[in-house]
């Protein structure tokens, strides 16, 4: 039994490592792109990246852009410098001198990529429509996920190319399916831009039944003005077997125009189990209605975690607000109680003439310690222009994605370094350094949450122990560090 539980946890090493090889990776570059001359496509973000295996790449480019009246502002990422048409970009204009700011969000998927160098981009450029002087100012963030085909998160993705889909009715635009292998979350995202006819609201939704529950709403504001980037986001529980998710459309409560949109955009649904310790996925539902948004910036939504491992946060906040005539409701996401300058936050607001929702998207990327809780927020405050009654409601979701940071050995390297891990009948684990690994520093144990359960130095050492029999029954992680890389064992252990 003893050499049974050797060789298990001698594969399990190997298998371990491998997972942790394979779990997904995320990049990031902040956009604070102002005064720009547009007339030439500009290439205002780029990311390089590299991995060892085959795997998907999650493009997004979100945030806000300023630009002047008669002007299309083209924003895209992108694996080339350059946008493409339909689902390849979105495009957003001003209404006019005074109310000229435009949230956005536009993402690609790009699936079965080789091991290697990939580059992505974040794209501006002003063109088919260039009545203004071609100047716009770009403030977002450019983030980029690898989810390797090897790894337990799966993505599915479906581009929406829907060209004067009707709309008079809920339309299905597109679906997306995962087969979990176990119970998990999923964290399902429709963007893109819709171009609609005066008089229409077009209702726009993630669903996981074809109809309508959540949502967010545009409206062409003129003839001319008739495009709005949209985001929404929902995360579902989902159990082991197939889950279908939607992208949906309907014309709703304003009827007024042609019944006919044109949207583009991608539908993707990341899958994370419930047994992963390198991903997780966390959210809260805002549904702030008539809030008084004046004075300090107002916390509609707080999420507080505390991460066993060093990892990063993706802060994502999306959704859809109503401001009154005459203010600006500056939106974030955050990682403390206040919103930052730049790409720190989105704006939106209403011509005096106007009443509609507006749709936004912001997205921060931080770096967090292992131990100590970290709280992200949604914040929203009625800033800059204050003339109307500082009251708004804003509906949408938060959501904060944990990606562990931690490097491992690569699968060569277990294959040819094994350390033998053996739990012994007095509750005791037994390893030995069976292929002489130099500069080991640190043996440390973590329970199933990846909490931190026992630690101990072993620099000089070539095998050793760790006691039991203190320890509940159950799947703990034995990491053995040196100075530069880190082996992780899977074991049950017994009693």
């Amino acid at each position: 039994m003893s050499i049974l539980k050797t060789l298990v946890a001698t594969l399990s090493l190997i298998i371990a490592t491998q997972t942790i090889q394979a779990q997904v990776t995320a990049w990031k570059e902040n956009v604070n792109s102002v005064f720009l001359n547009l007339n030439t496509s500009q290439t205002i973000a780029h990311i390089t990246t590299t991995a060892t295996q085959v795997g998907t790449y999650v493009v997004t480019f979100d945030g806000n852009c300023v630009s002047k009246p008669g002007d299309r502002i083209i924003l895209a990422a992108s694996n080339t410098p350059n946008w493409g048409i339909n689902n390849g970009s979105i495009g957003v204009e001003a209404y006019d001198i005074d109310h000229h700011t435009n949230t956005f969000s536009h993402t690609q998927v790009y699936s079965d990529l080789p091991a290697g160098l990939h580059d992505f981009y974040a794209v501006a450029h002003n063109a088919i429509e260039t009545d203004g002087d071609g100047t716009a100012s770009v403030l977002g963030n450019l983030l980029v996920k690898f989810i390797p085909t090897t790894s337990t998160t799966i993505i599915a993705n479906t581009p929406i190319i829907a060209t004067n889909a009707e709309v008079a009715l809920v339309q299905t635009l597109g679906a997306a399916t995962i087969n979990a292998p176990e119970a998990g979350k999923v964290i399902v995202r429709f963007d893109g831009v819709c171009v609609s006819s005066v008089g229409d609201r077009i209702v726009l939704a993630v669903s996981e039944d074809e109809d309508f529950h959540s949502n967010i709403s545009v409206e062409a504001l003129d003839a001319d003005v008739n495009r709005n980037s949209f985001s929404h986001t929902m995360v579902y529980n989902v159990p082991a077997g197939s889950s279908t998710f939607y992208a949906v459309a309907q014309r709703n409560t304003h009827i007024l125009g042609n019944g006919q949109a044109s949207i583009y955009g991608n539908l993707v649904v990341e899958y994370v189990p419930n047994s992963s310790t390198t991903q997780s996925i966390y959210h809260a539902t805002i549904d702030a209605e008539d809030a008084n948004l004046r004075g300090s910036a107002m916390t509609l939504a707080d999420i507080t975690i505390n991460s066993p491992v060093p990892a990063k946060a993706i802060v994502h906040f999306d959704g859809d607000a109503y401001p009154g005539a005459g203010d600006m409701i500056v939106l974030a996401a955050s990682n403390y109680n206040d919103w930052e300058s730049f790409d720190g936050n989105v704006a939106v607001e209403n011509a005096p003439d106007q009443a509609f929702a507006k749709v936004f998207s912001h997205t921060r990327v931080y770096d967090i310690a292992a131990g100590g809780n970290s709280t992200f927020y949604a914040l929203a405050q009625n800033y800059f222009k204050t003339y109307g009654t500082g009251i708004a409601s804003v509906y949408g979701v938060l959501t904060v994605e944990i990606i562990a940071t931690n490097n491992a050995l690569s699968i060569k390297d277990v294959e040819n370094t094994t350390i033998a891990v053996n739990q012994n009948i007095d509750g005791t684990i037994t390893w030995n350094n069976a292929n002489a690994i130099t500069n080991l520093s640190q043996l440390q144990l973590l329970d199933i949450t990846g909490k931190l359960v026992h630690s101990t130095p072993i620099q000089g050492l070539q095998q050793g122990n760790i006691e039991m029999n203190n320890l509940s029954n159950g799947v703990y992680f034995v990491q053995f560090l040196t100075t530069q890389k880190q082996i992780t064992a899977t074991f049950k252990v017994v009693k």
